[in-house]
């Protein structure tokens, strides 16, 4: 749908003895017609989308287990993506938000850290097309790669 999603992570072994053994980053950007896998507007079936939620599934291979991950935007932000840039929408829900943030241009980045520290962690970014406030299709979902 054009949307690309690039995460990173980083072994920190000196932050282990608190539990944390990774720090992640998550760069959005909405392509633009100079990138290779570039997908038109009218391909896509819109001009512009927002993150509504999200959903990780974060790996333990010591223990086996899974931890869900969900909830809405990120950290209180719900970016509007444009070809070339974003903005920062913030609130308490895709429903509520407070204010439109500022236009950036290039990635919407987001960084965080997380344990376990053996594992893997991949996802699922939900988007509507249009805005939150203002919908000109159905959501759709953009997959992160373990």
């Amino acid at each position: 749908r054009g949307v690309e999603v690039v995460a990173s992570a980083v072994f920190t072994p000196e932050f282990k003895a608190r539990g944390v053994c990774f720090i992640y980053s998550i760069r959005i950007r909405l392509l633009t017609p100079d990138d290779d896998d570039y997908v038109s507007p009218s391909q896509r079936g819109f001009q512009t989308c927002q993150l509504q939620t999200r959903h990780w599934r974060i790996h333990d291979c010591i223990t086996g287990t899974t931890d869900n991950v969900r909830g809405d935007g990120v950290i209180g932000l719900y970016p509007f993506l444009r070809e070339g840039g974003y903005r920062n929408d913030s609130g308490m829900s895709p429903t509520r938000l407070d204010e439109e943030g500022a236009n950036h241009t290039g990635y919407f980045k987001y960084q965080s850290c997380s344990g376990p520290c053996q594992g893997s962690f991949e996802g699922d970014l939900q988007f509507v097309p249009g805005s939150l406030q203002e919908p000109t299709g159905d959501v759709f979902d953009v997959k992160v790669a373990p």
